[in-house]
Formats: structure tokens, C-alpha cells, sequence
């Protein structure tokens, strides 16, 4: 297949995370109370959903991370070929799967296939995505250099960290789903916490790169 530009690729990934995260918030359904209802049912009610709650915000955050790591890699992409089109389909369809695993966590927080389900749809998009920057990374004609530097670094290293978190994750979920969940959120925080980091770092190089323009 003929290689092409990735401006389109990159306008399919973008739609397909608007969508899914949007899709994300239907499972926050307002709870219905009746009216001759004790004093405060509400506030129990609301309380009560916090699966709903706890499951709404992991996902996002997973998604706001594989989004911002598939802007970064395509950012350094400068074409695509035939397989990198199908890892890119095959990443965007595991991204779509999150609103139904979000869903079924919502609803069967202590369910061990609800662990199970739930650590395998994080899981393999990180997987897709490593393979798709492994594949960019090997092939000289669709990437920048600066992209087969940091394949030849540190990148390979810390998916391999996270893949294996997940993995410990998903087969914890037939012990105890409770403390599968618990590694997920954590792992959620410590995307927060990367995005910030590489934010910071992102900037703090823009501003040497200009400085050293200007000089």
C-alpha cells in the first residue's frame, strides 16, 4: 500500500476520542427518588453510585493519556503504510470498547470478569499502541529521527512497566476485584501525573529550543 500522510488518521483518532469520551458520562444517570421518600434518600442515593463515579473518572483519565501519547507519536510520524494503518484501526476500536467496559464496571464493581474486562480493555490499546510506535520506530521512512532516539531510550521501558501493571492487575481480579480496581486508579493517577510531567518538560524544551534560536 502506498504510503500517505497521517492528517487524516490523526483527524479519525481525534473523533473517535471525542465521541468515546462523551459517551463516557451517560452511564451518570440522574437517580430517580420519590417524592414521600425519607429525608435525605438523595444524598444516599448519590453516595451509593460512586462505582459510577470512580469508574467515569479512571476511564477518562486513561483516555486522555492513550489520546495524548497517539497525538505525540503521530506528531513525529511523517507517513503511514499499510500496517500501521490496521494497528491504528485496531487501537481506535479497542478505544471505542472503553464506554461499555466503563459501564460494566459501574454496574458490577465486584464482579471478577468485571475486573478482568475492564484491566484488558487498558491494557491492549497500550499494547497496540507500543506496536504501532515500534513499528514507526523501525521504519526510517515514516518517522522523525527524534522518534527512533527515544524508541532506542527510555520508551520501551516504562509501556513495559505499565503493561505488566495491568497485567498484575487483570489476574488480581480473581482474588480480590477490589484491589484490581485499586492498581487501576493508582495507575490513572500516575498517568495525571506523567501528562503534567511531560507537559512541564514539553514546555521547558520549547523555551531552550527558542532561546537557543534566538542567540
Amino acid at each position: 500500500m502506498e504510503r500517505s500522510p497521517t492528517r487524516r488518521f490523526e483527524a479519525l483518532a481525534d473523533g473517535v476520542f471525542a465521541i468515546v469520551m462523551t459517551l463516557l458520562v451517560l452511564e451518570l444517570r440522574v437517580p430517580e427518588v420519590l417524592q414521600h421518600s425519607e429525608r435525605g434518600g438523595l444524598s444516599r442515593t448519590l453516595l451509593g453510585m460512586w462505582p459510577n463515579y470512580a469508574s467515569y473518572i479512571m476511564s477518562f483519565l486513561f483516555l486522555s493519556f492513550w489520546w495524548l501519547v497517539h497525538h505525540d507519536l503521530f506528531d513525529k510520524i511523517r507517513r503511514v503504510d499499510g500496517p500501521l494503518i490496521w494497528l491504528n484501526l485496531l487501537y481506535l476500536m479497542l478505544v471505542a470498547l472503553v464506554p461499555f467496559s466503563a459501564s460494566l464496571a459501574a454496574r458490577h464493581w465486584g464482579e471478577p470478569v468485571t475486573g478482568v474486562v475492564y484491566g484488558l480493555n487498558m491494557l491492549l490499546p497500550l499494547v497496540v499502541s507500543r506496536a504501532m510506535f515500534y513499528h514507526a520506530a523501525r521504519t526510517p521512512t515514516l518517522c522523525s529521527r527524534e522518534l527512533r532516539l527515544e524508541y532506542v531510550r527510555s520508551e520501551r521501558r516504562a509501556a513495559g512497566v505499565v503493561t505488566v501493571t495491568l497485567a498484575v492487575g487483570v489476574i488480581l481480579s480473581f482474588v480480590d476485584p477490589s484491589i484490581s480496581f485499586a492498581i487501576y486508579g493508582a495507575l490513572a493517577v500516575f498517568y495525571v501525573i506523567a501528562i503534567w510531567r511531560g507537559r512541564e518538560g514539553m514546555s521547558a524544551s520549547s523555551a531552550r529550543a527558542a532561546d537557543g534560536s534566538s542567540d
